[in-house]
């Protein structure tokens, strides 16, 4: 039986911001009764929200009612964390064995990096190489799940809440550095994100591993743009086998050169690009569409401090 539209939502999706009025007038329903899964479903498929993807919006919703926000991404996890052992490393760095440096952007950190300073992509590469080369690392390590300095340039530009929450782990090595295939996938696509602060260019595969979890993808950012000449559409990409390779400032979206590597649930139309940071009150929504990428890269816990 068909669920008619609660009120409280429509005049919620009709304000500025839309996604805080959302969840909240989402969780006064769920606490008047419970919500089942298909009534929210068929709630977001009737909201018509400007710049929010149906999907994230049915994510959202899920999540006021006590719902896993994407559905079969704790399975992913799962056979992720089952077969980490059987993954091929990123880069030619094994950084489960190697000496890496932990390069902390996050708000609070022992050096903290002020927004300004990615500006100067330069200046920051070489600060990163310094503590790098001080700390004998092999590769520099940016971690997943932490609070950033709001990001410059009008890419992260808004009028509300910034996106802050980095959603990705990033591997900071010499520009040309291969980027290996952490297991079997397929092209799905690829971009030229070239604004500055972007990923440049970026490549974004398919994987089905089987075993009762859904399909997902893993995103690759601040590639060369050589690397996309190499991929099409469909494309298949053994474990092991190249992506492409890292790429020079200004070339990767005028970053120090690294790989920003982000797994995804569910792509929400984008094509060869995606969001790599989050809204601090979207965090729980996100962190299930996007879950740990170190479940790929394989950074040990204590790398993280």
């Amino acid at each position: 039986m068909e669920q008619i539209l609660d009120a409280r939502l429509i005049e919620a999706s009709r304000v500025g911001d839309p996604i805080p009025a959302l969840r909240a007038a989402m969780r006064s329903i769920a606490e008047e009764q419970p919500v089942d899964e298909r009534t929210l479903h068929e709630w977001s498929c009737k909201l018509r929200v400007s710049g929010v993807h149906a999907h994230l919006l049915e994510y959202t919703l899920r999540t006021e009612c006590g719902y896993e926000p994407v559905p079969g991404a704790q399975r992913v996890v799962d056979w992720l964390r089952a077969h980490g052992d059987e993954l091929a490393d990123v880069t030619p760095v094994d950084v489960r064995r190697a000496s890496l440096f932990h390069s902390d952007w996050s708000v609070g950190a022992r050096e903290p990096i002020a927004a300004k300073e990615y500006a100067d992509a330069a200046a920051f590469t070489a600060r990163i190489w310094r503590a790098m080369h001080a700390a004998g690392a092999e590769a520099a390590v940016g971690s997943y799940d932490h609070e950033r300095p709001t990001y410059g340039g009008a890419l992260f530009a808004t009028t509300g809440e910034p996106r802050s929450v980095h959603i990705g782990v990033d591997i900071f090595m010499h520009a040309g550095t291969p980027v290996f295939a952490p297991l079997d996938g397929v092209v799905r696509s690829f971009a030229d994100n070239a604004a500055k602060f972007d990923y440049g260019p970026c490549v974004v595969l398919e994987h089905d591993v089987g075993g009762g979890a859904p399909k997902f993808f893993t995103l690759y950012g601040h590639l060369d743009r050589d690397s996309l000449r190499e991929v099409h559409v469909g494309k298949r990409i053994a474990c092991g086998e190249r992506i492409g390779r890292m790429g020079p400032f200004p070339e990767n979206g005028d970053w120090p050169p690294h790989v920003h590597v982000q797994l995804i649930m569910d792509m929400l139309d984008f094509r060869g690009d995606f969001n790599g940071s989050c809204r601090r009150s979207q965090r729980d929504v996100w962190l299930s569409l996007c879950p740990d990428a170190n479940l790929v890269t394989r950074v040990p816990a204590a790398v993280w401090g």
